[in-house]
């Protein structure tokens, strides 16, 4: 009696270790039960009765813990973590954004190259006037540093005139104080290649008096 008393005693620690490693499967639960049930038939009375329902309740308790056990397991895997949302922006959006940034960009240039030009041109109004019918210089109305004129990249001589004569005539007459303006400019060591002429006779007025519109204007490109 003793020894089987002992054997089942050893079974149950045995089993008990068994079980506090891992969750045991619904199969083993159920032989456990079996097992301490018997034990308790061997053991009679009322402490083998007692060992039947210790074995049980202590079976169904290790059923309670695993689940919770592997509830907090399922909580806890990659899957069911919560994702954060994500923005995601389409092909679409991406080549809208894209237009605008160049469309900005091409209207800073433009406003850049604006600015160079504005920054890079002088008009020089004036610079010679003539007598009536004249292409003579006589003298210049302008103070120009000829240093800085030579280092224009471009000279353009506009020659005007007064409405006087024909059409024909003043556009001929303008060239030729346009030339004049050239050849002192060549006699001021200005790079003749720099300069160009261009006459516009009588098609630009600045004033009612035909003084001021017998004249030579200067539009200088700097580098």
């Amino acid at each position: 009696m003793k020894k089987l008393l002992i054997g089942a005693l050893i079974s149950t620690v045995v089993s008990t270790t068994i079980y506090a490693k891992e969750c045991p499967t619904t199969n083993e639960r159920i032989g456990f039960g079996v097992m301490g049930v018997l034990q308790g038939t061997i053991l009679g009375g009322p402490v083998g009765a007692f060992w039947a329902l210790a074995t049980i309740a202590y079976a169904d308790g290790y059923d309670k813990e695993c689940t919770e056990k592997k509830s907090l397991e399922i909580k806890e895997t990659p899957e069911t973590k919560p994702v954060k949302e994500k923005k995601i922006v389409t092909n679409e959006a991406t080549v809208e954004n894209n237009e605008n940034v160049d469309e900005k960009l091409n209207s800073i240039k433009a406003i850049d190259e604006s600015a160079n030009q504005i920054a890079n041109f002088q008009t020089i109004q004036n610079f010679v006037n003539f007598d009536y019918d004249s292409f003579k210089v006589k003298k210049v109305n302008k103070e120009v540093s000829y240093q800085k004129l030579e280092k224009a990249q471009k000279i353009l001589i506009e020659g005007h005139t007064d409405t006087k004569g024909t059409n024909e005539y003043n556009f001929a007459l303008g060239l030729k104080r346009a030339n004049s303006v050239r050849d002192l400019l060549v006699e001021h060591n200005i790079t003749k290649s720099k300069l160009e002429v261009v006459s516009f006779g009588e098609t630009s007025p600045i004033s009612t008096k035909d003084s001021e519109n017998r004249r030579v204007d200067l539009k200088i490109t700097y580098k």
